[in-house]
């Protein structure tokens, strides 16, 4: 221990850590206090805003399920003695009758059109409408227009050297394309600008119209024009990269009763 000039006793440095400590201890105990006070505010706070957003879920809560009632109210009823046709309604039944047209089709030349298995058709549908017993059916019966090549035509040209072309390799009738006629010494025109404009199509009255189609106008649009300029008859000249002669529909033909 060191003494003053006065004779007063100083501190030595084991009392001056004592007092150290004791001092950091009362900071740690003040910075207890302030943060359970902090704490204590927090948990104020939170209490008295707990209520004001419970009240807020509460009413969130109400309008969600009304709303769930409205929506629901406005679903169509699915009652199965009110909707019937509603619980008729699936897959496995939508295929079957898909799978019966099929067989329809098969019987008749693989197809259900005017001339093949469209009366098979019909029919099946009136039976089975018929069956459920809550249905009236009444049949509406039309004549429509019908297209057949009824024997083998020839098409041939004749010059310095006579060809003969055949029929299905080299050339087709295409569909709907008026009646059968024997046309004898006709003269060839080519048609310009791919018989898409009337202007530029010259003179083609009681001449066979020879066309390079292009997409420009379609087929039916070209020989429809030609038909209207007095064209005996409308060859379409296709492009080599096509391997078959086209069959498309190549003239108006109107509806009857």
């Amino acid at each position: 221990m060191s003494t003053a000039e006065d004779g007063a006793p100083l501190l030595d440095n084991r009392d001056n850590r004592d007092n150290s400590g004791t001092r950091d201890e009362l900071d740690d105990v003040t910075n207890t206090r302030h943060f359970w006070q902090e704490s204590s505010g927090i948990v104020d706070w939170w209490r008295s805003r707990s209520h004001d957003a419970l009240k807020f879920l509460a009413v969130l809560l109400v309008l969600g399920v009304g709303l769930g009632f409205l929506v629901y109210s406005t679903l169509p009823a699915s009652d199965e003695d009110e909707y019937p046709h509603e619980f008729a309604l699936d897959t496995s039944r939508i295929r079957n009758h898909l799978l019966k047209f099929q067989e329809i089709a098969e019987r008749h030349n693989n197809s259900r059109s005017v001339t093949n298995g469209h009366a098979a058709s019909a029919e099946y549908v009136v039976s089975q409408l018929n069956a459920h017993g809550s249905c009236d059916v009444h049949m509406q019966h039309f004549m429509s227009p019908v297209w057949t090549v009824n024997s083998t035509p020839r098409f041939s040209l004749k010059g310095p050297a006579r060809v003969d072309y055949i029929f299905g390799t080299d050339f087709q009738i295409m569909r709907y394309g008026g009646q059968g006629a024997s046309i004898n010494k006709a003269q060839l025109v080519a048609v310009g600008n791919n018989g898409c404009v009337a202007e530029e199509a010259g003179d083609v009255s009681g001449k066979v119209a020879v066309v390079q189609p292009s997409r420009k106008c379609t087929v039916f649009e070209s020989a429809f024009m030609l038909e209207q300029l007095g064209a005996s008859a409308v060859v379409f000249v296709r492009s080599a990269r096509f391997k078959t002669p086209s069959t498309a529909r190549v003239r108006i033909t109107d509806w009857k009763e």
